[in-house]
């Protein structure tokens, strides 16, 4: 078996090169670990639209999916925001958090941008988020299912 190159299938994805059977991804879903039909794309999108409101839950399962697939460079304001929020007891904590967060926001985005892929993130934000984008779907779902 060959290994995985994340890189070029992306690469190949964009332009078209890859078969039917190939080109098919799970859509992502935080907390999902790697496999050969990961979505990647989805998973930094996702992640380009994280906020404080999706909970520590939620936010523990994107940061395990982003370290599973070693994604550590964009995931590192992620983990740090996470245990601020584990911690949190103030105003000037709820504002580091939000920069933090802000921080990966920008970092999975910078990353798309290298990879060429032209995508906006919703400026919304909360449950209302996820009914804006296509990107969104996923988080609709997995929203829905949760109790916030």
């Amino acid at each position: 078996m060959t290994k995985f190159n994340a890189h070029k299938w992306i690469k190949d994805f964009k332009y078209g090169k890859l078969d039917e059977a190939e080109g098919k991804v799970k859509p992502f879903q935080p907390g999902d670990m790697w496999s050969n039909d990961f979505d990647y794309v989805g998973m930094l999108k996702f992640g380009a639209q994280t906020v404080k409101e999706m909970g520590l839950e939620t936010l523990n399962n994107l940061y395990e999916s982003f370290t599973d697939v070693n994604y550590h460079t964009e995931a590192k304001d992620l983990g740090i925001a996470i245990d601020w929020m584990e911690d949190m007891q103030g105003i000037e904590d709820e504002e580091k958090v939000k920069d933090l967060l802000e921080d990966f926001r920008a970092a999975c985005m910078k990353t798309l941008k290298e990879w060429k892929i032209k995508w906006k993130p919703s400026t919304r934000t909360g449950r209302s988020l996820a009914m804006t984008t296509k990107g969104r779907a996923n988080m609709k779902n997995y929203l829905a299912n949760r109790d916030l």
